[in-house]
C-alpha cells in the first residue's frame, strides 16, 4: 500500500461509491459509462479505458473482504496479466475522499475508499466470443492464438509436484463440485450429476498412468485458469486478459485443462469446431499430443466447474434472472455428461 495517504476504515462499498463510478462526469474525457456485474467485481466501461472495482467478499477460495487484501489482489491482477495482455492493465488508481466528503479518481491526498484496476478497453468486435456470435472467426488469427498459447505454456513457471498430488487435486475437485451442485438445492437431475461424477472419478482412477505421465514430463504450469472466449482479444497480435489472479491454486494446472475450458465454451456457443482447432493448432506447435479421451475428461470436469459457478448466481439473482442462471446451469451439465461419455468411450474423439 502506498504510503502517504491515508485509509479509510472499511466501511462497505457503498451505494454512493458505485453511483460515483457509474457517472460519466467521474473520469476524464468521458460521455457515457456502461456497468457490468460479476461474481467478484463491478466493472464500469468508458469510451477508452475499463476500471475495475472488487466487491468486499470473503468465500472459500477468495478473500477481498479488507481494503488491504484489495489492493494486494489488484496488484496481482495487473502483473499477472502482463503475462498474455502486455500493455492493456495499467496499474491500480485510488478512489480518493476530499476533507469535503466528495469522491474523485487519483492520487493527490485526501482518503482511500478503494482501488481501481484501469485497463485499455479492447474493442468488443475483435474479441473471440463477439466473433462466433457473428460467424466472422479469422482462421489466421486462431492460428496466432494456438501458438501464442504453446509459447506462454511453454514459458510458465513448472509446478514440481507428486503425480498421486495432482490426481488428488483432480478427485476433490471433482467431489467438491458435484457437492456443491447436489446439495445447493437448485433443483438439478441428481440422477445426471451422480453419472458424470461416478463416470469421471472411474477414469480417473482407470488412467492413473496417463495423468501421471503428464506430471512427469512436467507438464503442470502456471498458467491462465479462465480461458473463455470473452477474454480473448483477435487482434494483431491476439491477446488473452482476465487470467484467474484471486488464487494462485487455481492456476497451477495442465494446459490441457485450459484448452479444455476453451473447448467446453466454444462448444456451448454453437462453434465447437473454433475449441478443436485452436488445440489442433496448439498441440502441433508444442508436440504435445494428447488422447482426446483425457481432454474429453478436462472439458467435462470443467463443465461441472462452470455449473457450479452459475448455480452460485442462482443464490444472489433476481428473480428475473434466475431462469438465465439456471438454464446455464443445466447447459453446463448437459455438457458435461456429454464429454463424460466420450472420455469412457476413448476410441470416439472429440
Amino acid at each position: 500500500m502506498p504510503s502517504g495517504v491515508s485509509v479509510t476504515s472499511e466501511p462497505p462499498q457503498s451505494a454512493a461509491l458505485l453511483e460515483f463510478l457509474r457517472t460519466p462526469a467521474s473520469y476524464p474525457r468521458t460521455r457515457s459509462v456502461q456497468f457490468i456485474e460479476t461474481h467478484l467485481s463491478w466493472v464500469f466501461l468508458t469510451e477508452t479505458h475499463v476500471y475495475k472495482l472488487k466487491k468486499p467478499v470473503h468465500r472459500s477460495f477468495v478473500d477481498l473482504s479488507t481494503l488491504a487484501a484489495r489492493y494486494r489482489n489488484g496488484t496481482e491482477e495487473v502483473r499477472l496479466n502482463q503475462r498474455l495482455a502486455r500493455g492493456v492493465y495499467l496499474g491500480l488508481v485510488p478512489v480518493i475522499r476530499s476533507p469535503a466528503g466528495r469522491l474523485r479518481l487519483g492520487h493527490d491526498g485526501g482518503e482511500i475508499v478503494d482501488w481501481l484496476v484501469k485497463m485499455r478497453r479492447l474493442p468488443a468486435s475483435h474479441m473471440l466470443d463477439f466473433a462466433i456470435a457473428h460467424g466472422n472467426v479469422d482462421l489466421g488469427r486462431l492460428r496466432q492464438l494456438g501458438a501464442l498459447l504453446c509459447h506462454f505454456h511453454a514459458r510458465a513457471h513448472r509446478i514440481d509436484l507428486p503425480p498421486a498430488r495432482y490426481r488428488e487435486d483432480l478427485r476433490a475437485a471433482l467431489l467438491a463440485n458435484a457437492r456443491a451442485l447436489e446439495d445447493g438445492g437448485y433443483g438439478l437431475d441428481l440422477k445426471l450429476l451422480r453419472g458424470i461424477t461416478d463416470c469421471l472419478l472411474h477414469y480417473l482412477e482407470r488412467h492413473a498412468e496417463e495423468f501421471d505421465a503428464r506430471v512427469n514430463a512436467g507438464r503442470i504450469v502456471e498458467g491462465h485458469g479462465d480461458l473463455r472466449p470473452e477474454h480473448i482479444y483477435l487482434g494483431s497480435p491476439p491477446l488473452v486478459i482476465d487470467c484467474l489472479e484471486f488464487n494462485r491454486a487455481l492456476r497451477l494446472l495442465d494446459p490441457l485443462e485450459e484448452l479444455a475450458t476453451l473447448a467446453l465454451e466454444c462448444e456451448r456457443s454453437g462453434a465447437g469446431w473454433v475449441g478443436r482447432f485452436v488445440h489442433g493448432v496448439y498441440s502441433r506447435e508444442c508436440r504435445d499430443i494428447a488422447s482426446p479421451s483425457l481432454l474429453a475428461f478436462h472439458t467435462a470436469a470443467r463443465g461441472l466447474l462452470r455449473a457450479k459457478l452459475c448455480a452460485w448466481h442462482l443464490r444472489d439473482a433476481a428473480v428475473s434472472e434466475h431462469g438465465r442462471w439456471l438454464a446455464s446451469t443445466r447447459q453446463y451439465l448437459t455438457l458435461a455428461e456429454r464429454h463424460a461419455a466420450r472420455c469412457a468411450s476413448p476410441g470416439s474423439g472429440q
